[in-house]
């Protein structure tokens, strides 16, 4: 029986890019049939404006490999992607952004890979062009924060751009956490992954949609979905508070008995037990606040997008 594989690729508003992403995508499907599997496109209109919308509708009219699923509005671009798998039944898919900084044709090359057996393979950059060093320096502290405080490993340099099998994207459609981690929680599966190597070009148009605000939350998203680390940093928080603690008391008591004179009864080290509760009360808050909303989204029964037939 002849294999199928999905391309998900959220869009919104690339005006810039949509021709060229239809043409080399047309490339790409033409030589995914020469390797005997059927293909189909499902382009994730984001809450775009209506003229795009309406070329997404003429390219889908056009090609009969190409689906749009149009969200109600703009939920982002993790929602988007997620939006699309659970939309899918194909033996395989495929995670592309819509920019053309991953090149597309690097699809052939994981199918290939896949075939041999991989459950998943991923696009690790090897360069980024005209990408910030701020950029670069907190993407290489977040997954080094990820990588010690979870108990599996990420994959480094790599964002959304993957393939992988039906069973990994069967494990996501289960999972109902609002707003999933994705390549985190695809790292989390395991199997068989393999990588393969390119350097990511610049946008092919256009500016950038994915802005910094985005990234902060997905990150926060996977620190606090995926590992331990605002727990330890509580903990370590708490170690330290406590041996801060121990050392003013000792202070106190030394200088009573040695300097009786030279201590102020009572203000001092009050003063500094209170400071120090105080900081250890907030760090504490601020922590549990991110858990409290991630019960709140598990419990509250909304999915994190919603469809337009």
């Amino acid at each position: 029986m002849k294999k199928s594989i999905e391309l998900v690729i959220p869009l919104f508003n690339e005006y810039e890019c949509i021709d060229e992403l239809v043409n080399r995508l047309e490339n790409v499907v033409s030589e995914l049939n020469k390797l005997e599997l059927k293909t189909k496109i499902i382009f994730v209109d984001d809450g775009s404006e209506e003229n795009f919308k309406q070329i997404l509708s003429s390219y889908s009219k056009k090609s009969p490999h190409i689906e749009v699923l149009n969200l109600t509005r703009n939920f982002g671009h993790q929602a988007a992607l997620r939006a699309g798998i659970d939309s899918t039944s194909s033996d395989a898919v495929v995670m592309l952004d819509g920019d053309l900084q991953d090149p597309p044709e690097l699809i052939i090359d994981m199918v290939s890979k896949w075939k041999g057996g991989a459950d998943c393979v991923s696009g690790v950059r090897n360069l980024r062009k005209k990408e910030s060093y701020f950029k670069k320096i907190t993407a290489n502290v977040f997954y080094r924060i990820f990588d010690r405080n979870s108990d599996f490993k990420s994959t480094r340099n790599s964002g959304d751009f993957k393939l992988i099998s039906k069973w990994m994207v069967d494990e996501i459609k289960i999972v109902t956490e609002h707003n999933l981690y994705l390549r985190g929680f695809i790292d989390w599966l395991g199997g068989i992954n393999e990588k393969v190597f390119y350097d990511r070009d610049e946008r092919f148009g256009g500016e950038r949609r994915y802005k910094y605000r985005q990234s902060y939350k997905v990150a926060i998203n996977g620190l606090v979905s995926l590992s331990d680390f605002f727990p330890k940093i509580l903990n370590r928080i708490f170690i330290f508070s406590t041996i801060g603690i121990i050392f003013i008391i000792s202070w106190i008591i030394i200088t009573y008995l040695l300097f009786p004179d030279n201590l102020v009864q009572g203000w001092s080290s009050l003063i500094m037990t209170i400071l120090l509760v105080l900081i250890l009360q907030s760090s504490s808050f601020i922590f549990l606040s991110y858990y409290i909303k991630k019960i709140l989204d598990q419990t509250s029964g909304r999915k994190n997008y919603q469809t337009k037939k």
